[in-house]
């Protein structure tokens, strides 16, 4: 009779076990469920404009930060980044909404992409938003995506063990060259009135418009017999200064070019502007530093108002002052530029004549 009696406490005891676990796993199931649709980071929307450094991990660390007024590239000695990537980031991180709780098991992160970088070689990707004072706003591992009806990704927050199916996209460059701020500078092809470019062991190139109101580019002291290859070509020399934007970049600090393997080109406006550039290939890069100059003997001569206005010339003090502000924007710098830029900054008579 005592032993039936032991057997039946300890199969009540065992019964109210089980209920309990399913009661609290039905209870854990349902708070996961009143998850759906909700924002991921619920907070983040309203401290978005306290962001002050952003941590990427993959296959290559880095990070950018906030001096109060620029956002800069730390591993590519405070470069500036590009602004509007950041604010994609930042505003796609804020949007994520959950749709359900996945795996809590770490032998099975690597079918949805949620280990960690570290445990992973760099395969998967890791981000973090923090605040001017430290605090980490919101920290995300994203994983793979998942297609169909309930298309979305996996993720995991850093040192939990929950992994996410989560609604969205997190829109980000994964690497740094892509996190720069691009632009180098842009010079309208119509501003440019005349190139030289001075090529080692090769003759210099001297190419003009005959007049401010030619379309075309004539080269000067076209050797004898010689033609023009390609007046295309020719008018083309004219962009290269346009929408130039870097590949990459480097410090200037105790880096020097050597003369003997760089061309030097200097470009004139009609606003007096002149830009110089030296270019020079390394180790297949295509590096560039540049240096930026006022003349005003360069601007053409109007006779009258109705004659500046067609001209659209640039007020001297203008130009001296972007004359200043380029200096000073590209003067620590060594740019990696695309190949065609560089090209048409390097080009020789040879290049251009047959």
């Amino acid at each position: 009779m005592k032993k039936n009696h032991i057997v039946i406490v300890s199969a009540i005891l065992l019964i109210s076990i089980i209920l309990i676990v399913f009661l609290d796993s039905r209870e854990k199931s349902k708070q996961e469920d009143d998850l759906a649709g909700e924002l991921f980071f619920p907070q983040l929307k309203a401290n978005i404009n306290t962001i002050a450094r952003i941590e990427l991990k993959s296959n290559e660390d880095f990070n950018i930060s906030s001096d109060g007024e620029n956002w800069l590239v730390a591993e590519k000695d405070n470069f500036p980044a590009d602004f509007s990537k950041i604010k994609q980031l930042a505003i796609s991180m804020a949007n994520l909404k959950t749709i359900e709780a996945k795996t809590k098991k770490p032998e099975n992160y690597d079918r949805v992409g949620v280990g960690s970088p570290e445990d992973t070689n760099g395969t998967t990707k890791q981000i973090a938003l923090i605040d001017n004072k430290g605090e980490t706003l919101a920290s995300l591992i994203i994983g793979n995506n998942k297609p169909g009806a309930r298309a979305g990704f996996y993720a995991r927050v850093p040192d939990q063990e929950q992994a996410w199916l989560l609604e969205g996209k997190v829109d980000y460059p994964s690497t740094i060259s892509q996190w720069l701020d691009k632009r180098i500078l842009d010079i309208p092809a119509a501003d440019v009135n005349k190139i030289e470019i001075k090529n080692p062991k090769k003759n210099k190139l001297v190419i003009s418009r005959p007049s401010i109101e030619s379309n075309d580019f004539a080269i000067g002291s076209l050797p004898k017999g010689k033609k023009i290859k390609s007046q295309a070509t020719l008018n083309q020399m004219a962009n290269s200064l346009q929408g130039l934007d870097l590949n990459d970049v480097m410090s200037a600090k105790n880096f020097q070019f050597d003369s003997s393997k760089t061309s030097k080109s200097r470009i004139e406006t009609k606003h007096g502007l002149i830009a110089e550039v030296s270019v020079r290939n390394q180790d297949n890069q295509h590096l560039a530093v540049f240096q930026f100059n006022y003349d005003e003997t360069l601007r053409p001569k109007a006779d009258d108002e109705e004659q500046i206005k067609k001209l659209a010339l640039t007020a001297p003090d203008d130009v001296k002052k972007q004359v200043s502000e380029l200096n000073q924007k590209t003067a620590p710098w060594v740019y990696v530029l695309p190949t065609h830029k560089a090209e048409q900054l390097s080009k020789s008579l040879e290049d251009l004549i047959e």
